[in-house]
């Protein structure tokens, strides 16, 4: 049990790490929106003037944050069949099936996001200048809100597993305490028996 507890404290350093990582990002206020007139309807227009990209270090944090968590729930599933008397093999197996599922899925996902932007490229390069460099700096607001809502869903899904650990912590608490306290009632019954 103790591994499980060190996974989850460094997942949780990984997320302290992550969130004063984003915080300092944001600090140097990256965003520039710009206005100037559109020529044709001579209206305001608004723009998105610098949107660098989110730091590498960012991603690899998030991750390092993923891979403590899923780590905790392998370890927990394998204590969890041994204390109920069964072999872990299984348990492994469905377990690594599940991450290659996971994996798999997020591999396709990014697949069609990259497909996708590569696509809304092309089209934007065959639009003029002023199209063009709206079509690029949307894609970059929609890959940061997509990155932000991966963040999210990621505090959601460590939220989630904290909730799931805690319960299964309460559930193997009393499974163990009422099996101890049978034992103790047996061997107070033999020595009872015993002593006559």
């Amino acid at each position: 049990m103790r591994n499980i507890y060190s996974k989850v404290n460094r997942a949780n350093r990984h997320i302290e790490e992550l969130h004063r990582s984003i915080r300092r990002f944001i600090d140097t206020s990256p965003y520039k929106i710009r206005r100037k007139l559109d020529p044709r309807t001579g209206e305001a227009v608004y723009y998105l003037a610098e949107a660098p990209a989110v730091p590498d270090e960012m991603a690899l944090i998030a991750g390092d944050v993923l891979q403590n968590l899923r780590s905790t729930l392998d370890h927990l599933a394998w204590a969890l069949v041994e204390t109920n008397g069964g072999k872990p093999t299984r348990v492994i197996a469905e377990t690594a099936s599940a991450t290659r599922q996971a994996e798999a899925q997020r591999d396709l996902e990014i697949k069609k996001a990259e497909y996708a932007e590569q696509s809304r490229r092309q089209q934007a390069s065959a639009d003029k200048a002023y199209e063009l460099q709206t079509n690029v700096m949307l894609q970059q607001v929609t890959a940061e809100q997509v990155k932000v809502q991966q963040v999210e869903k990621e505090g959601q899904i460590k939220v989630q597993e904290a909730e799931i650990l805690r319960h299964e912590k309460e559930l193997i608490a009393t499974v163990l305490k009422g099996a101890k306290i049978e034992r103790q009632r047996i061997e107070n019954m033999a020595a009872a028996e015993k002593n006559r």
